[in-house]
């Protein structure tokens, strides 16, 4: 339940602020800012806008600025964010104290939260939280007021929407959050649930503005090549900035897959512009320095750059909290980062003095790595786990010497060790257990999920969802029967999996997402060809990443291994 307010929070402030004006804010992509911090920013921002409002005819904007604020006061306070012995180094005890009154929105004290059977608000940080319900509220209304304000220019209206739809998903969550029973069940869709119409109207207006059309069609059309593409270039493009901003802070928090909906684009003329993944938008935000506010359809990594930092057989690929890339590539078996733009950053070597192959890696939520490696030492090959702290080894642990593959859950790793058991292990390597046996058979690939459960797929395409102690909860056929599906990852939501697969016949790649009771969710066939020769699982790989696009590893129709991204939103 914690993360559900810190994450959208830290979306609040990538909202709020035009530009990474710091190191602090520039660090909200990779969750590495602290409560305090976050207020700081949010803070600044605040203050900053309100500095250049003063004439009446921006009274409702600057109410609605006023009370959005107040809210979060409300909400801070209702969820106790500003605790010093909660980010202090603490006891269990004295967290378990604090918690009791209003858990607080850091991973730190869930365990805590957990412990003391916390499942409801106490009645004083109810009403705070139904008072913050009340100042958001407000906030949206006068936001809307101040939308519909002719007298206001382009911009200040794009900042109206800004406030409205920031007040609407906060609106929801504190509602959410003072009504339910079992904050251990919540998820941030659920807690956002109510703020959707808002959100889509909102978006529908912003685009439908006069001047916001005007100025993406006179940018697109003459960009800087004509005296009328230069004239008022740089408001133009703050505009088209602003713009952006919002679409993308909705796209990622309310989780919109922006393909589907016909609210999401702009519309000039016959023409339909969707601002996330234009071209020429994508350049105007490249040069304002907020390309994080774009999405790019399809790219790929680790094939240029210098020699030593490409990619040569890349398999195995894994993600951090940080939105780096860590990929196992077979030509020297080492992990190679890249950052969340592909850029190389460094690489990882297993700590071996003998033949080595990394079968599998994964990280968990302190952004450790996890390697599993085969060790041909001495004419008896084993197989052990090794734990990297950025580059410097902290633990091992031997494994069956059957494993391929191997998740990391909150508290526990998972490794596939024969095609029907899965080994179970404490993060330091003390084995817990196995599960699967006589359930499980020929298991191509596993994955923790972001609230407990674990996924496996066989085969013949069958999915399974099993609690983090082996107790199965449900299984499912994916796509047909005629499709092949060799690998799978975990949105970070937790309600979806997606499933890396290829047509026999065309070999052509398919990415198909479930929901994790089974339900299907949607499918996408690219053009890219899986190579015919190439039938060793662990090869392929896939993971999701912080922005919930889905990246994967392959070898292509000529024999070349890739790696590719693209975004996959749930619809």
């Amino acid at each position: 339940m914690s993360e559900i307010v810190t994450s959208l929070l830290k979306a609040v402030v990538s909202l709020l602020v035009k530009k990474a004006r710091d190191s602090a804010a520039e660090k909200l992509k990779d969750g590495d800012v602290t409560d305090k911090k976050i207020r700081e920013l949010m803070q600044r921002e605040i203050n900053d806008i309100k500095s250049k409002l003063n004439a009446m005819s921006k009274k409702d904007l600057l109410t609605a600025i006023d009370t959005f604020e107040a809210g979060l006061r409300y909400l801070y306070k209702a969820l106790d964010i500003d605790s010093e012995t909660i980010r202090s180094g603490t006891s269990i005890k004295e967290m378990k104290i604090n918690a009791a009154k209003a858990p607080a929105p850091t991973a730190a004290i869930e365990p805590a939260i957990q412990n003391v059977g916390i499942t409801e608000f106490c009645v004083e940080a109810k009403d705070s939280l139904l008072q913050a319900q009340k100042r958001f509220e407000m906030a949206r209304e006068e936001a809307t007021k101040a939308f519909n304000n002719e007298a206001l220019d382009t911009l200040q209206r794009i900042t109206a929407i800004r406030y409205r739809v920031m007040a609407a998903m906060l609106e929801s969550v504190a509602k959410t959050l003072a009504a339910t029973t079992d904050l251990s069940s919540l998820s941030l869709m659920s807690a956002l649930q109510s703020a959707t119409p808002e959100c889509e109207q909102s978006l529908r207006q912003l685009h439908a503005l006069p001047d916001v059309k005007k100025n993406f069609k006179v940018e697109l059309r003459s960009g800087s090549s004509s005296f009328r593409g230069r004239f008022g270039r740089d408001e133009r493009r703050e505009i088209i900035c602003a713009v952006c901003q919002v679409s993308r802070f909705i796209y990622d928090v309310q989780e919109f897959y922006f393909d589907h909906y016909d609210w999401a684009a702009i519309k000039i003329g016959q023409k339909s512009i969707n601002p996330l993944y234009n071209k020429e938008v994508v350049d105007v935000l490249d040069k304002a320095g907020i390309q994080h506010c774009c999405l790019r359809i399809q790219w790929s990594f680790g094939d240029n750059g210098e020699e030593e930092h490409r990619l040569k057989k890349p398999r195995h690929i894994a993600t951090n909290t940080h939105g780096e890339f860590l990929v196992v590539d077979g030509d020297n078996e080492t992990i190679k980062v890249f950052d969340s733009s592909g850029e190389f950053i460094y690489k990882i070597n297993p700590q071996v003095d003998y033949i080595v192959i990394i079968y599998s890696v994964a990280t968990d939520v302190k952004n450790n790595t996890y390697l599993l490696v085969w060790l041909g030492e001495s004419g008896t090959p084993r197989c052990e786990v090794q734990v990297f702290t950025k580059t410097e080894m902290c633990n091992k642990f031997p494994v069956s010497d059957y494993s391929r593959r191997l998740s990391v859950s909150h508290e526990r790793v998972f490794v596939v060790s024969h095609s029907d058991v899965i080994d179970v292990y404490e993060l330091n390597g003390i084995p817990v257990g196995s599960f699967g046996e006589g359930t499980l058979s020929k298991v191509r690939d596993i994955a923790a999920g972001f609230d407990g459960q674990i996924f496996v797929v066989n085969d013949e395409n069958i999915a399974y969802v099993f609690t983090e102690d082996g107790h199965q909860e449900s299984k499912f056929r994916v796509g047909s029967k005629e499709d092949n599906y060799c690998c799978l990852a975990s949105f970070q939501s937790g309600e979806h999996i997606v499933f890396f697969g290829f047509e026999p016949k065309t070999r052509r790649i398919i990415l198909t997402m479930y929901r994790k009771d089974g339900v299907f969710n949607r499918s996408v066939t690219l053009g890219e060809r899986l190579s015919k020769d190439e039938e060793w699982y662990p090869a392929y790989g896939i993971t999701v990443t912080n922005d919930g696009s889905v990246a994967i590893s392959f070898s292509d129709q000529e024999d070349q291994r890739k790696v590719i991204v693209r975004p996959m939103k749930p619809c």
